[in-house]
């Protein structure tokens, strides 16, 4: 059963001046992948300024909302990754379980239908994955 998925620009209202989530709670997205010694340049939450396509869902976000970046320097140079707030909040959410949680719940249904969005949406752009 699909179920459908707020958009963030849906979230733009509800966003203060206060990042809806820290930075310490996403962990490292890319752990158990097999690097070739990347060194993390930078790691931050904060409101982009540019609108961008999320990494992980492949959906464009919007300019003044908020993201993660990351930048890291390795053999093939410098690249940087951004992850919309959506995305985020499903990493956390999975990476973050709540005290009293007893196993009920997939806690990584919704990072897992971002990922599929975003096989989706590149596919649709002609993306390879």
């Amino acid at each position: 059963m699909l179920r459908r998925l707020p958009t963030v620009s849906s979230l733009v209202g509800e966003m203060t001046k206060e990042a809806p989530f820290d930075i310490y709670d996403l962990g490292d997205h890319f752990t158990g992948d097999f690097g070739d010694g990347e060194r993390v340049l930078k790691d931050v939450v904060g409101k982009v300024r540019k609108s961008f396509v999320c990494h992980m869902c492949a959906e464009t976000t919007e300019a003044k909302t908020w993201a993660r970046i990351l930048t890291e320097a390795g053999p093939e140079g410098i690249k940087t990754y951004r992850w919309c707030a959506l995305c985020c909040q499903a990493e956390i959410k999975m990476n973050n379980p709540p005290l009293d949680y007893e196993g009920d719940e997939d806690l990584g249904a919704d990072f897992i239908a971002r990922e599929r969005l975003g096989e989706v949406n590149r596919a649709k752009q002609g993306y390879p994955r």
